[in-house]
């Protein structure tokens, strides 16, 4: 977000700003043990800690086991900077060094400066930084300089240009597009769908809680890695399309669901109102400590660029009004077109039924939102001659099942339906076609 603010803030300024991602080699096995006990000792003057710290990283032996080979037992020995003009970025060993101003040429000789400073600083500390894996990158918004190539060195070699670098898992790009990194999220959560797919069909499979924890963790965690940061990107769809595949593996509804339904049936935010929520979490914590360098970039709401949409602009209202979600998710169904919208009392509770087996949910699911495997439907997807029922109804929609057909009509209210009556669930067993 540091990072990502201060480029956006050149953007407003007219400004160019020219980023260099440091990689270290084998950052952590090779520090100093020494050097980091000593500048332990002088944030924390306490002989005791210093000799448990001490303790803990010293006398550890290690071997090499290649098949059924095994090497001698080996002792392990081992384990910013001074002021610089540009800006430091750093989390643990994940280092970038930013510059910014109107011209390359100056952004150029301040970063190979600078990075002359980073060099000298490595080596007294025994760090060795890799060269080969650092690279330069630039965020500006003149199409006709994409091409420029920048001339920064780094231990007496020149950098290479990355138009899309990843910095703490986030893919960037000269425009703050994250259309890169969205694009790779979605592949991954494609896969990871696939996975909980294994878990469930239509009439077999884990129950609908075990599904969503297992989506909520393995899919929602992925999709919405750095979410406060991309929050505003216009390719966010394409990890929506991801994640309403699975709230339908979820819920088991078919591909003609509305989406409005989707949140509702799983109990979960929808994505995009849960990227708000995470964004207010994750930005409240910044804007209170007005300390963070990131304030210094955030600060300004009087926008030249009236096209960007900073994260951080939305996010500070939405701070201010206590934003929670529901209220904007409530409004939003009330709004939908949904025709049994009325069905669902309170959003604040899951829907009814969810302790059922994995048939009956989806048959129960089916059922309340006029959506599943009925004759008229099978007949439009070609899967089927006549969209008759076998009652002779012309039209075998889900409410003619329900309501009007002789052979299997509902006894009860579509209240009770969807509340999973004794009753209800009853007749959902004794259903003899398969929804």
């Amino acid at each position: 977000m540091a990072l990502t603010s201060f480029a956006e803030n050149g953007f407003q300024r007219n400004m160019k700003t020219t980023a260099v991602l440091v990689d270290l080699s084998a950052a952590y096995d090779t520090v100093w043990r020494t050097g980091l006990l000593t500048k332990i000792l002088q944030l924390f003057p306490c002989l005791t800690l210093y000799k448990l710290l001490n303790n803990m990283s010293c006398n550890r032996m290690f071997t090499v086991h290649l098949g059924e080979l095994q090497s001698k037992v080996h002792r392990l020995n081992n384990g910013l900077p001074q002021a610089t003009h540009s800006r430091k970025f750093i989390y643990a060993d994940d280092i970038t060094l930013a510059s910014q101003y109107n011209k390359f040429e100056v952004t150029e000789e301040i970063l190979t400066n600078d990075l002359k400073l980073i060099s000298d600083y490595l080596h007294k500390w025994r760090l060795i930084p890799n060269t080969d894996k650092t690279v330069v990158t630039t965020f500006h918004l003149n199409n006709r300089l994409s091409k420029y190539k920048l001339q920064i060195k780094f231990g007496g070699k020149s950098l290479e240009y990355d138009p899309t670098p990843k910095y703490l898992g986030v893919t960037l790009d000269r425009q703050l597009t994250y259309k890169h990194h969205i694009e790779n999220t979605a592949v991954k959560l494609k896969t990871r769908n696939n996975i909980i797919h294994k878990l469930a069909g239509s009439s077999w499979g884990a129950a609908m809680p075990t599904l969503r924890t297992s989506a909520l963790a393995l899919v929602y965690s992925a999709a919405e890695y750095a979410s406060p940061v991309w929050l505003n990107s216009s390719h966010c769809s394409k990890i929506d399309v991801q994640l309403n595949h699975s709230m339908r593996i979820i819920s088991g509804t078919v591909k003609s669901t509305p989406i409005e339904w989707l949140p509702v049936l799983c109990n979960i935010l929808p994505p995009h109102i849960r990227r708000k929520k995470a964004a207010c979490r994750e930005w409240s914590k910044y804007l209170s400590n007005t300390s963070l360098p990131l304030n210094q970039d955030t600060s300004n709401h009087n926008l030249r660029l009236k096209s960007r949409k900073p994260a951080y602009l939305n996010t500070t209202r939405l701070i201010d009004n206590l934003y929670d979600g529901m209220d904007e998710w409530r409004l939003e169904w009330q709004n939908s077109i949904i025709d049994k919208y009325s069905l669902i009392r309170s959003l604040d509770s899951p829907v009814p039924g969810q302790q059922l087996a994995r048939h009956e949910w989806v048959t129960l699911n089916r059922l309340r939102i006029g959506h599943g495997r009925s004759g008229e439907m099978l007949h439009k997807l070609k899967m089927r001659d006549s969209p008759g029922c076998d009652c002779d109804h012309p039209l075998q929609f889900i409410s003619h099942i329900i309501s009007d057909c002789p052979l299997r009509a509902f006894n009860g209210t579509v209240e009770e339906l969807h509340y999973a009556t004794d009753n209800a669930v009853k007749w959902i067993r004794t259903l003899d076609i398969q929804l």
